[in-house]
C-alpha cells in the first residue's frame, strides 16, 4: 500500500526542527523547518534529470541560516524572508539563494501526524 507522505514526499531529508550536519551530504532534495547550521554539505547531486536552472527549490531552510562550504548541486536554496542568515557560502550551479516559504512545516507536521495514526 502506498503511502502519500503530502509536501515531505519530494525530499530525501524532512526535518522540522533543527539541522546540523558537517562532510557529508543528502543525493536528494532537504527541507528544515527550524535552523540550519551546516558545514561541507551537499545536496541534490543524485537528482536526475536535473530540473530547469532555477525552478527547483532544492533546499528549503524556515529558521536561521549557518551554511558554510558545500553545494546545491540541483536548484534553488529557498530561505523563510524573517530567517537571519549568519553565513551562506554554499556553492548553487543550477539556482540561487532566494526568499520564499514554498512549505508550510506546521501543516505538514500535522497532516505526517494524523497520517501516522
Amino acid at each position: 500500500m502506498a503511502t502519500n507522505f503530502g509536501p515531505a514526499s519530494l525530499y530525501n531529508v524532512f526535518v522540522f526542527g533543527d539541522l546540523t550536519m558537517s562532510n557529508t551530504d543528502a543525493e536528494g532534495r532537504v527541507a528544515v523547518g527550524g535552523s540550519a547550521l551546516l558545514s561541507n554539505y551537499g545536496v541534490g547531486a543524485g537528482i536526475s534529470p536535473l530540473p530547469p536552472a532555477g525552478t527547483d527549490p532544492s533546499f528549503v531552510i524556515d529558521g536561521d541560516v549557518n551554511v558554510s562550504a558545500g553545494s546545491n548541486a540541483s536548484g534553488n536554496t529557498v530561505i523563510n524572508p524573517a530567517s537571519t542568515i549568519t553565513a551562506y557560502t554554499m556553492g548553487n550551479p543550477n539556482g540561487a539563494l532566494i526568499t520564499g516559504t514554498p512549505i508550510d512545516f506546521a501543516e505538514a507536521q500535522r497532516y505526517l501526524k494524523c497520517a501516522s495514526a
